[in-house]
């Protein structure tokens, strides 16, 4: 870092502004003078002055479990710390990780649309054994999926899903899109939603940062497996099945309903009627 200029520090500033991320781990081939000069807008912390060369050694004592980055890692920091820089986090930074010192050891800074890191140690063996134990893959994993990918920004849609460009973006930002053709997109008045018509990928500009959105058909689709004729057979045949009637028809079975039991009252009066025609006729037979 000592070698860049400023113009290359302003453009990494910039980066920075405009939604990009950085990770500085300064170790010992950093100035403190240089460094605080050329990254004092944007770093998390002013560095001061390295820890000086002992027998004794830190470790990692306390962390923010609640945290992007130490949320999926557990509580194994039994990596030794012999040597690192005492540094001081600006305003408005964080302190997610301190040494047993209660010096900060990781410090994050949100910077415009971007955000940055500060480790105050190496990231190599030349300071400490951090690389040689079973966290330290996840650890630079988690690191770089914080830094790289933002997580309050969804980028992945199914066909037939309505979305806005850029999130919830602030009023006034510039955002400008192609469809899967490379057809430009135009939008309604100040918002940026778009239903996915298709699936590919939609280039978004935001505030002059490419962002794809990616589309993708529903995952049912792509289930090629076969399915057995008997599934197709039952729900055709099967008595259960229940198929969408015309209101006709309708009609004509609820009139046909009521009408049934009408007809079993016609047979009871005509077999009354015989009844009464046959006790009559018995009647008038018979001698008194």
């Amino acid at each position: 870092m000592g070698s860049l200029n400023s113009g290359q520090a302003q453009a990494l500033a910039d980066y920075v502004r405009r939604g990009g991320s950085v990770l500085f781990a300064p170790a010992d081939r950093v100035q403190a003078e240089s460094f605080n000069a050329l990254f004092a807008d944007i770093a998390p912390a002013l560095i001061q002055q390295q820890g000086l060369s002992r027998d004794d050694y830190l470790v990692i004592a306390d962390f923010d479990r609640r945290h992007p980055i130490l949320r999926p890692l557990g509580n194994e920091w039994s990596a030794r710390f012999e040597n690192h820089w005492s540094i001081a986090p600006v305003e408005g930074a964080d302190v997610l990780m301190q040494f047993d010192s209660a010096e900060p050891a990781l410090v994050e800074r949100a910077v415009g649309s971007g955000r940055t890191l500060i480790f105050a140690s190496s990231l190599d063996l030349e300071w400490n054994n951090l690389a040689l134990q079973g966290l330290f893959l996840p650890f630079v994993h988690e690191t770089l999926r914080h830094l790289a990918q933002a997580e309050n920004i969804k980028r992945d849609f199914e066909v037939g899903t309505s979305f806005t460009l850029g999130g919830n973006a602030p009023a006034g930002t510039d955002i400008s899109a192609t469809d899967v053709n490379g057809k430009p997109l135009e939008f309604v008045g100040d918002g940026y939603s778009i239903t996915a018509r298709q699936p590919g990928f939609i280039k978004a500009t935001i505030n002059g940062n490419p962002l794809n959105y990616s589309i993708n058909v529903l995952a049912g689709e792509s289930n090629l497996a076969k399915k057995p004729v008997s599934n197709l057979y039952y729900r055709i045949i099967n008595p259960d099945t229940s198929p969408v009637q015309s209101k006709q028809v309708q009609t004509e079975q609820l009139v046909a309903e009521l009408e049934r039991p009408q007809r079993i009252w016609w047979w009871v009066l005509c077999l009354a009627a015989i009844l009464i025609l046959a006790e009559a006729v018995i009647a008038n037979r018979t001698y008194r």
